[in-house]
């Protein structure tokens, strides 16, 4: 809290000590002050609610450990239970598959403590040694007033990826940017790069923005080069329209660079 915060954590502790008709002297004020300044307002004062809410502790006044315990508990509430965790962290042990670890603390956890143990053959020590280090790491982070963030493991089955990130955004695990990076770039084909060329968005000034990848399958199209999975047959028949769109193609090109130069 800040020192501006000191006259509402006031009013907030004092209305809530009324409640149990007790008073506060200065001094006893100042030490509350002292135990919860680590924390933001907003958090004291629902640590305030949700100990008058819990049908046990909140039978008497709130002690500034009863406040801590709340907040924790408001935080430890945001996280997966370790069960969740550890069902989660099976998937991971199957190489290929891309895993969407809905905290950091879990996959840390898996990758530390538990990975090695699960490979050996031990699947409930690799369990035991998991939830051991996930509780410890998320107390640690709650602790430290964090949020769990999500992280990824990518799998080697790229089709299973898409899959993965795609349930991630979905439940909002992920942002469409994040999984995006996680894609690899799409490949282009010379009957595609037209309607690169054309793509819709704009960037800046309404100029069609083309990102870098793009430019590059441009320049592989237009100089004739094809991806190794491009099929022999794409060459048959018109070869003098196929080098006249090329021609045409490079001449795009050409004209795109010299744009990005300029700018």
């Amino acid at each position: 809290m800040q020192q501006g915060d000191k006259q509402e954590f006031a009013r907030a502790l004092q209305a809530t000590m009324e409640l149990y008709d007790k008073g506060l002297s200065r001094d006893a004020m100042g030490m509350w002050w002292h135990a919860l300044g680590g924390y933001q307002l907003e958090e004291v004062k629902g640590g305030l609610t949700r100990h008058i809410q819990d049908p046990d502790r909140g039978r008497w006044a709130p002690k500034p450990a009863d406040v801590i315990a709340a907040i924790q508990s408001a935080y430890l509430d945001q996280w997966p239970s370790a069960e969740q965790a550890w069902a989660q962290a099976i998937e991971a042990a199957d190489e290929s598959a891309t895993v969407v670890w809905q905290s950091r603390e879990a996959q840390q956890a898996w990758h530390q403590a538990a990975q090695a143990i699960y490979e050996d053959g031990d699947k409930v020590g690799a369990r035991v040694a998991f939830k051991e280090a996930y509780n410890r790491l998320v107390r640690e982070a709650v602790d430290a007033g964090q949020s769990p963030v999500s992280a990824v493991s990518l799998g080697h089955d790229v089709q299973g990826r898409r899959d993965a990130l795609t349930t991630a955004v979905d439940q909002g695990l992920l942002s469409s940017e994040a999984a995006q990076r996680h894609l690899p770039a799409p490949e282009a084909t010379a009957e595609g790069v037209a309607g690169l060329l054309t793509a819709g968005g704009d960037g800046e000034g309404g100029e069609p923005a083309y990102p870098a990848e793009q430019l590059e399958a441009l320049r592989r199209a237009a100089s004739g080069s094809r991806p190794r999975s491009s099929p022999a047959s794409d060459e048959r028949g018109r070869p003098d329209e196929l080098e006249a769109e090329r021609q045409r193609q490079l001449s795009q090109l050409q004209e795109l660079e010299s744009q990005e130069a300029a700018a």
